[in-house]
């Protein structure tokens, strides 16, 4: 027997109707007999759906699609904090340097933290966008003593060298080097 498709509305009315035939003295066989479906999908619909309205399907409807979004969420976070090697394969390229970047001077009464470097070679053509705040105004200048701007270069194989503050749709070629440099604070002295 081929299985026929119900829409979530179709399924409340269903069920219904079998709830009234039970009331009026049918046992689950007949009365889902009566309606056309076997007693395990009641069961199931039951289980599913059981005492539910139409406000509680939308807002079922609601949370699953909620819960999808979120699920798409935590998935793309998940390939943000996959281990170099695999991203490395995954996305056609090598990571050249990771460090932390310490600015030289003396301690100042508000020390801000050392920024990072990241350098990555492409290994295949790429498309880049990207934006930094704090890519022109120091980050805590408030005291005699400023940090650093954030930047981002791109070191073309041909020896140039592209400043960018915002990018979008930028063109890398295999061999280009990304370069990203976050900001240290206000004078971030090397520890010890």
């Amino acid at each position: 027997m081929a299985r026929k498709r119900y829409s979530d509305e179709d399924i409340l009315k269903l069920l219904r109707e079998i709830e009234l035939k039970l009331a009026d003295g049918d046992d689950v066989r007949t009365a889902c007999r009566g309606v056309g479906v076997s007693d395990a999908t009641y069961y199931n619909w039951r289980r599913r759906f059981g005492g539910m309205g139409k406000s509680q399907l939308s807002e079922l409807r609601s949370l699953e699609k909620e819960n999808a979004r979120l699920k798409k969420i935590v998935a793309e976070l998940e390939l943000d904090n996959c281990p170099v090697e695999i991203a490395e394969a995954r996305y056609g390229y090598e990571v050249l340097e990771k460090s932390l970047i310490f600015s030289e001077g003396n301690a100042v009464e508000f020390r801000g933290g050392p920024g990072i470097c990241s350098r990555y070679q492409m290994r295949a053509k790429a498309t880049l966008s990207a934006g930094f705040s704090r890519a022109k105004e120091p980050v805590w200048s408030l005291n005699a003593t400023s940090g650093h701007t954030n930047s981002l270069k791109v070191h073309r194989a041909r020896q140039t060298v592209e400043d960018y503050v915002f990018v979008s749709g930028l063109e890398l070629a295999p061999e280009d080097v990304v370069e990203i440099r976050t900001s240290c604070g206000g004078n971030a002295a090397r520890a010890g």
